[in-house]
């Protein structure tokens, strides 16, 4: 872009333009401030055409065409109160609200353009050509900038599946434990937890104490498979998308990478750190469901008269114990490996 004379401060709206002018600034394709000036400027006073630097003459219909903004302007906030010339087809009378800004290599010129009007002037496609292209263009950018912040994230996150596939494999031992060896106990908080955790009190114990709520739903949910889900994601994939928690470098990786593969590459990404979040969540709960309070909880629900059973539930000495009076539901595991769970760097 030359350097242009002219302020792109946003001024107040002079109202309609009497003349018509070539103003002849631009030798290159304007990006950067001139965009956000010019978009700045179309949200405060409603007026393209009075964009400081645009030209309101008609473009040529030879020449090198570039779209640089799709834009709306508001009605309400044009001093005249009708819609915006366009240099096109109406360059004197209201014509449009939803227009172009558009770069002419021919005369190095920009043009706010009504959005369906440029079709009168190129043929053979050729707005519609340009308009693609600058789809394609910022969906481009949009995904480089994606990638931009998710790349440095990946050393940390490589590190975070490393420790929490341990935690994600003691999960599983316990969670199967306690469905195999305590299925009322499990069948029972399960219910719970479709209620909001509440164990279910009859009339006469409402009235006594509680609600006893338990923590942890993600404990008794079926089958869940932590690790084998975090495995899936420790791939040589995502070895491949590790170059460091330098932007620097992540910027120099991403130019080497073919746009479809970046759109690859953004959506696995995505997709890994949506799953663990997911898994995250689950070993959140589990680590709740286990705390001696929780348990301590379901004790005390379980003297009650509502309880269809009497138990003992308590977690001490890096042992969870849970135990029906009674009955067959008999759960006694280790919780060596058990952690806290942290979350996940975002991906």
């Amino acid at each position: 872009m030359s350097d242009p004379s002219h302020s792109l401060a946003i001024g107040p709206d002079p109202g309609p333009r009497t003349s018509l002018v070539l103003r002849s600034e631009f030798r290159s394709m304007p990006t950067g401030l001139v965009l956000e000036a010019f978009v700045r400027h179309v949200a405060a006073t409603g007026s393209p055409e009075t964009f400081p630097g645009i030209s309101t003459t008609k473009p040529p219909d030879f020449g090198r065409l570039g779209v640089l903004v799709e834009f709306h302007a508001d009605r309400a906030k044009r001093s005249d109160g009708n819609l915006a010339p366009c240099p096109i087809c109406s360059p004197h009378d209201p014509q449009y609200l939803h227009g172009l800004l558009i770069w002419c290599e021919a005369t190095a010129a920009i043009y706010a353009i009504g959005m369906d009007c440029g079709r009168k002037l190129w043929k053979h496609g050729r707005l519609d050509q340009a308009v693609a292209d600058f789809h394609q263009s910022r969906t481009r950018n949009a995904v480089e900038e994606e990638l931009l912040e998710r790349l440095p994230q990946v050393p940390a996150f490589r590190a975070w599946l490393n420790v929490h596939l341990e935690i994600a494999r003691v999960a599983d031992r316990l969670t199967s434990g306690f469905r195999k060896s305590a299925p009322r106990v499990h069948a029972t908080i399960k219910e719970a937890f479709a209620h909001g955790g509440q164990l279910r009190l009859n009339a006469g114990d409402a009235a006594g104490g509680g609600p006893y709520t338990i923590a942890g739903p993600g404990f008794v949910k079926h089958s869940f498979g932590a690790e084998a889900r975090l495995s899936r994601l420790n791939t040589e994939r995502l070895e491949h998308l590790d170059f460091g928690d330098d932007p620097l470098d992540c910027i120099e990786a991403i130019a080497k990478i073919r746009p479809i593969e970046q759109t690859i590459a953004l959506k696995w990404l995505r997709d890994a750190g949506s799953e663990a979040q997911k898994v995250y969540d689950h070993l959140r709960d589990c680590w709740a469901f286990l705390d001696p309070a929780n348990m301590e909880v379901l004790a005390k629900w379980s003297d009650t008269r509502s309880a269809p059973f009497r138990l003992a539930a308590y977690v001490q000495s890096g042992r969870a114990k849970v135990y029906v009076y009674q009955g067959k539901d008999d759960w006694f595991d280790r919780l060596d490996g058990l952690a806290a769970p942290t979350p996940p760097p975002r991906l």
